[in-house]
């Protein structure tokens, strides 16, 4: 009888386990629903506009004068914004919690972008566009929440990165491809648009879906209780967390990694663009924006793949930091031969349509996967070393804070200096020198390399050194 009762004990208590495991199961997913809902709709924000970014400038201004440095000024407004107000919102989500600063930041997106949608002025959307990145500051907070979901639950967050950097793969996906697509289509029964009303209207869906979702479905996983305890109020110790973490050598060596990784793929998406809309005369494609948001789409296909398939399996094997160099590296080279390739084909023959097709499929799908999975690294290396330090429950929020300032200042330098090269590419490629006429617009594309280098190879291995 003893041994009945013992046995139906253990029965009921592996039920009630197999219960308690089913429905941590189920906060854990619909936590990283929610996440990735919110990641997504900033990737498809932020990249549904490259290729027609130029475009778009081209019909605000009236001319193409100085396309590329016009371009590069309105597509670093918004980082420009997050930059200012990234440490308020890193106080704000400690102190209020992470669901209501998350809650905000996704409104916010929703009323800037039906005002940009209807504007006809340059400045109007460089004041919207700046505006909405002050009062949105998601993408560091939806990372710590998210971190912070898992460790609560006692549970890896390596797949769950993944799969959030797989849902902005996707965005990137349909992003410039739906963008490019889409761009110029307007109902007729709406009267006369601007050409840019439907992409940036349908961006502003995107949010209103996620607003929703966080609204109703996202807990919060602020601890209050360390963030007074071990903050003391926001004074004294989040201070000493601050400069702490400024004074760490391997966390300032994640910043360059990660501003680096920043600087060269926003550089990418937008220099690709230009020089793909650029005459074959040139050294560019002469291609339309539907025709470059279709490479785009080739890319970012490639990039959910990998995060989802691939990148847990490799991170496992040779661990993040290898897998981040490796990639870093070689993604350096084929941005490093692309316009250099392009060039030489058209230099060889007029009728090279499928090689030029082929080449640019080939570069950006490698671009893409290489350096998208730098996001997930970068995650991964931030998230393990703050998590060995005091206070990581506090640290952790401050860190990604420094992250997200760190690539809102790159993401306001790589798109102007992106343009600016590239303008000046194209004077050099006027030059009458054989050298410089070749090299020109190779010139945006190899100070990314020089960057890269620096930033994500070199920087790499002595975080690599220095965390040991």
């Amino acid at each position: 009888m003893l041994a009945y009762l013992n046995k139906s004990l253990l029965g009921k208590d592996a039920e009630l386990s197999a219960i308690a495991k089913e429905e941590k199961q189920r906060r854990l997913n619909t936590h990283l629903v929610i996440c990735c809902l919110i990641l997504f709709a900033g990737g498809f924000r932020a990249t549904q506009l490259f290729p027609y970014a130029s475009f778009m400038v081209e019909e605000l201004r009236g001319d193409s004068e100085g396309i590329g440095f016009w371009t590069g000024m309105m597509l670093m407004t918004q980082p420009l914004g997050q930059l200012i107000s990234s440490y308020f919102w890193s106080k704000a989500a400690n102190s209020y919690g992470r669901r209501p600063c998350l809650a905000f930041g996704v409104f916010s997106n929703i009323f800037t972008l039906v005002l940009i949608a209807l504007s006809e002025d340059y400045w109007a959307v460089i004041f919207l566009r700046v505006l909405a990145g002050l009062l949105d500051s998601s993408i560091s907070i939806v990372r710590t929440s998210l971190r912070e979901a898992y460790q609560q639950e006692g549970e890896s967050d390596t797949w769950a990165f993944s799969v959030l950097s797989a849902s902005f793969s996707a965005s990137a996906m349909l992003g410039p491809s739906l963008g490019g697509l889409i761009y110029g289509w307007t109902p007729s029964s709406l009267g006369s648009l601007q050409p840019w009303f439907t992409p940036f209207i349908t961006t502003a869906i995107i949010y209103a879906v996620a607003f929703v979702a966080t609204w109703f479905g996202l807990r919060e996983t602020a601890d209050f209780g360390a963030t007074v305890s071990n903050g003391a109020a926001e004074k004294g110790n989040g201070e000493e967390s601050k400069s702490g973490l400024l004074g760490n050598t391997p966390f300032i060596f994640l910043l360059v990694m990660g501003g680096g990784h920043s600087y060269i793929f926003t550089g990418w998406e937008i220099g690709y663009p230009l020089l793909a809309r650029s005459s074959i005369a040139a050294g560019g494609a002469q291609w339309t924006t539907s025709q470059i948001g279709t490479t785009f789409l080739v890319g970012s296909a490639g990039a959910l793949l990998y995060s989802l398939a691939v990148y847990p399996v490799v991170s496992k094997r040779f661990g993040v930091w290898k897998v981040w160099t490796v990639s870093s590296s070689v993604a350096l080279v084929f941005i490093f031969a692309f316009p250099r390739l392009l060039g030489t084909l058209h230099c060889a023959s007029a009728d090279c349509e499928g090689a030029v097709y082929a080449l640019t499929y080939v570069c950006q799908l490698a671009v893409s996967v290489l350096l998208g999975s730098g996001f997930i690294s970068i995650q991964l290396l931030l998230n393990s070393y703050v998590s060995s330090l005091p206070d990581a429950g506090v640290m952790l929020s401050v860190a990604n804070g420094f992250m997200g300032s760190t690539q809102s200042l790159v993401r306001i330098i790589s798109p102007v200096a992106t343009g600016v090269l590239f303008t000046d590419g194209l004077s050099i490629e006027e030059s009458p020198s054989p050298v410089l006429h070749k090299e020109g617009l190779c010139l945006p594309f190899d100070s990314l390399v020089v960057i890269g280098l620096a930033c994500c190879v070199l920087a790499a291995i002595s975080f690599g050194k220095a965390s040991k």
